[in-house]
């Protein structure tokens, strides 16, 4: 992936400001929630949102860089990992206006099975970024269905496998971005669908096949 100019630039300034993030006054903290959308599919299947929510920590006011400000997402990294079972990922879904950046995850972004891993800063990066000039409490940064397996599963929210000092930019556009990271972090248990055991299939097959014999001897 060649990086143009505006990214390059902001790749520099994210990792120079990740070192102050919280010496900035700021008066929030962030976490990420797994929250289920809708009801379950005929296999079981079940649409998760990744929503980061904004805490108000008591330091203060409020910050003027923040969600509840409507200063908007101007990127994030995260991954959302399966820690047991054998539940499965699929139909992975950004919010609109990120695109993939960077190389941090690599391949960026990481879809698979098991783990769904992300690197994003918003689409253009000098106009307003996703949710600018709304006042929010929380924001979805994206979907991802759960396919429950034979065994109860775990999902864990957490940050890049190689960890970066912040993993969260919030703020108009590039200039005026700040960077900040997430320090709550969801988690999320589905529970396993056995599948029958081998011995009640034989039974119940041995049933239908003697109800069928008796039904065609009644009829004879």
């Amino acid at each position: 992936m060649v990086l143009s100019k505006p990214l390059f630039v902001f790749a520099v300034s994210f990792s120079a400001v990740a070192l102050m993030s919280h010496s900035a006054a700021a008066d929030y903290t962030y976490g990420i929630d797994l929250q289920q959308i809708g009801a379950p599919e005929v296999d079981g299947a079940v649409s998760i949102e990744l929503l980061l929510r904004e805490i108000d920590d008591g330091l203060g006011t409020g910050s003027d860089v923040a969600l509840a400000n409507g200063s908007g997402v101007f990127g994030f990294g995260i991954r959302l990992e399966r820690t047991s079972g054998d539940a499965r990922l699929n139909s992975f879904r950004i919010a609109d206006g990120f695109s993939f950046f960077g190389v941090n995850p690599s391949p960026n972004p990481i879809e698979n099975e098991f783990l769904w891993e992300l690197n994003v800063t918003s689409s253009n990066p000098f106009a307003a970024s996703p949710g600018f000039g709304t006042k929010l409490a929380s924001f979805s940064l994206g979907t991802v269905k759960i396919t429950p397996g034979e065994e109860d599963s775990i999902f864990t929210v957490g940050n890049l496998t190689k960890p970066l000092p912040n993993n969260l930019s919030l703020g108009k556009d590039l200039l005026s971005q700040r960077a900040d990271r997430v320090s709550d972090y969801g988690q999320l248990t589905v529970t396993g669908v056995p599948e029958p055991s081998s011995s009640w299939l034989i039974l119940l097959g041995a049933s239908v096949f003697l109800g069928r014999r008796r039904s065609g001897n009644r009829i004879g």
